[in-house]
């Protein structure tokens, strides 16, 4: 991370937009958008709680092979300690049987076809036998299986809040939003 830093050092704050990760190390003063990945997935399962409560186990699909965030699973772990679910955190749905009762969190678009595809065949209803929230909303999620619920960054915000801090010169770190959007799976 020092490496990026360093690079990063070398561009001209005034020419300089940083986004989607918070960069803690970087002091300069440019301006930047970022998702606080522990925190957001920490408030978007507190406002589904209602829905969640129908499950007695939460599981977050976290794949080791690919680069996500671990303040995802931080921020997870501390809303099921904050609200005493059972909780697990697995590396990929492919090997993993499917249990009723359980709501599964999947990062990678491979484990949410995989997840519908074995509650398919287990006959499991989304939102009844088992719940599912994706990452990153997509139109394709809003009409899959009658709709995907999603945990997600606004990213057409982030977009319009970089170019106006570029139009208006502006500065300093701010917060994209993130949400639950609450459809069929959940």
């Amino acid at each position: 991370t020092q490496t990026i830093i360093d690079t990063i050092k070398k561009i001209p704050e005034n020419k300089l937009v940083l986004l989607d990760k918070n960069l803690e190390q970087y002091t300069g003063d440019c301006a930047a958008i970022f998702q606080d990945f522990e925190r957001d997935i920490n408030s978007a399962l507190h406002s589904g709680i209602d829905l969640l409560y129908k499950y007695t186990q939460l599981i977050l699909v976290f794949p080791k092979d690919i680069q996500y965030p671990i303040e995802i699973v931080k921020g997870f772990k501390n809303f099921c300690h904050e609200t005493s679910f059972e909780h697990r955190v697995i590396d990929g749905i492919d090997e993993e049987p499917i249990a009723e009762k359980t709501a599964y969190i999947v990062l990678e678009e491979t484990d949410l076809v995989d997840l519908i595809k074995k509650s398919r065949a287990q006959h499991l209803t989304l939102g009844q036998d088992i719940g599912l929230i994706s990452y990153n909303d997509t139109p394709l999620k809003e009409i899959l299986a009658d709709g995907i619920t999603v945990i997600s960054t606004d990213h057409e915000k982030m977009g319009e809040t970089a170019a106006y801090m570029i139009l208006h010169k502006r500065k300093g770190k701010i917060r994209n939003p993130f949400t639950l959007i609450r459809r069929k799976s959940l």
